[in-house]
């Protein structure tokens, strides 16, 4: 027997058991629909709670906007036919974290209806959540999510 004869149904045709199958599929079980936000008499959407202060910056620090070329890896060695490709390799590394990093935060913004409001909201739902790792940046520095900018910035001391 072939393929399109199991397919029919009763005697007709494979086009027409698609279609029934395809109904019954998008028909479902016929349970109940679920309750409408705000059909309760309560509001749909509740005020968000102030944001918290950005993370205090270090006196004698400077914040600069994290950016390729920031990570404690691959810097330091050199020019040349050896060294060139192995920076690079670290800076397109880096490259691609930060572009996840506003991917993710583009997708938070455009879910929640809000940028991200805190340093450790962003470490929770940007980085722990999509299985970021940072670039280890050199001694002295550390990362600080900038909730006004909505950027990711490294404090470093002041020069």
């Amino acid at each position: 027997m072939s393929n399109s004869r199991r397919l029919t149904a009763a005697g007709g045709k494979p086009r027409t058991f698609m279609l029934s199958l395809s109904l019954a599929v998008l028909a479902g079980c016929g349970g109940q629909q679920p309750a409408r936000p705000g059909a309760s008499g309560k509001p749909a959407i509740e005020a968000p709670p102030p944001p918290p202060p950005p993370a205090p910056k270090a006196p004698g620090t400077v914040l600069k906007k994290a950016d390729v070329g920031m990570g404690q890896r691959g810097q330091g060695y050199g020019v040349g036919p050896v060294a060139t490709p192995i920076a690079t390799r670290f800076r397109v590394e880096q490259r691609l974290v930060l572009q996840n990093i506003q991917h993710a935060l583009d997708l938070f913004k455009a879910a929640e209806g809000r940028a991200v409001k805190s340093h450790e909201e962003f470490m929770e739902k940007i980085i722990k959540a999509n299985n970021i790792k940072l670039p280890p940046l050199p001694a002295g520095q550390r990362y600080l999510y900038d909730p006004k900018e909505e950027q990711l910035m490294v404090e470093q001391l002041a020069p």
